[in-house]
Order: structure tokens, then sequence, then C-alpha cells
């Protein structure tokens, strides 16, 4: 009996696919959560248990942010941005919403949505089970159209947290110059 070698390879393409978009939501939510954890709170806090001063501390700690769900980590980040760096136009903070909103749907896609693995392209299905995942955007039913979507959002959001974190360091930074703290590179809260 021949296999389809066509199906065969359609789907070990689709695993790769979806493991890669995992991976790099993993990343995101991670780097989001690390960002909530160092900021948002509390400025110029003494830390007895370390011995220093925080500059910014953290508006979720620990065992809040395991199980936050993503329109929770999205108001919360957009929330931490707005405590952190005080001007935040209303068109900048929809942006993210919406920029984010797009990446955790693609994710929640890939994550569980079923392939179409009889199509002549690469698809997730049509069963009207699925519809609700496809609100957004209808032409994310192919694979293809979705990843290049979701990896724009993905270096997007990335892009943002770099800028957001240089802006925090910078300001550390000037806060400690401005008291007289030598600037100790081994102490930044460097987001991962």
């Amino acid at each position: 009996m021949k296999k389809d070698v066509s199906l065969e390879k359609k789907y070990e393409i689709i695993v790769k696919e979806r493991g890669e978009v995992i991976e790099h939501s993993v990343i995101i939510e991670d780097k989001i959560k690390d960002f909530l954890l160092k900021t948002g709170g509390d400025i110029f806090v003494v830390n007895e248990e370390k011995k220093k001063l925080d500059f910014y501390t953290g508006s979720k700690d620990e065992n809040e942010i395991g199980g936050i769900k993503y329109k929770s980590l999205i108001s919360a980040f957009i929330f931490n941005i707005e405590k952190v760096f005080e001007k935040v136009s209303e068109e900048e903070k929809e942006n993210i919403k919406d920029h984010m909103t797009r990446f955790f749907s693609l994710r929640a896609i890939f994550a569980h949505v079923s392939i179409k693995y009889h199509s002549q392209y690469a698809e997730f299905s049509n069963k009207k089970i699925y519809d609700r995942y496809f609100g957004i955007n209808k032409k994310w039913r192919n694979i293809h159209i979705a990843k290049t979507e979701f990896y724009f959002i993905f270096k997007w959001i990335e892009g943002l947290l770099e800028v957001y974190q240089r802006r925090i360091f910078l300001g550390e930074e000037l806060m400690k110059g401005m008291i007289g703290i030598p600037v100790d590179d081994k102490e930044r809260g460097v987001i991962k």
C-alpha cells in the first residue's frame, strides 16, 4: 500500500508550524509577565530583603501572574505603561491592544483549531465550531497568511517591549545619577 507522501509532509509542516508559534507565544507572554513583575508598582521602595533601593516595583507579584488570562494580561500591560510613562495617547493604547489581541488570537488558532489535511493548500478547518477563532480575520484560515501575520506582530511586540525597557533603564539611570548612586550593570533588572 502506497502512502500519501504529500499528506505526510503536510502533517510534518503543520506540527512544526504549531510548535514554533506556541514557542514564540510563550516568549512574548514571559516578557510581558516579566514587565508586569518589574514595573507599574511603587517608585523608590527600599527592599529590606536585598538591602537596596528599588526604583520600580511590579504591579503584580508571582502568585497573581501565574494563571492570568490574555485579556487581563493586555489590560495590565497597558495599565503599567500608563503608570510608568504618563503620556500615552489613546491611539497608542488602542494600537497596543489591537496588536496584542491579534497576537493572542492567532496563538489560539494554532493551538486549538484542527487542520484540513486533504485541502489543496495548508488550511485550518472550516467546521462551524471553529468560526469563533476567525472573527478578526477570515483569511487566517490559510496557515501561511496566519503564520506571516503572527510573526509580523511578534516582532512588533518584541520591539515595543525593548523600547519600553530602554525607557525604564534610562529613567532609572537618570534617577541614580541625580541622587548619587553609581550605576551597576549587574543590578539592572533586564527583562529577558
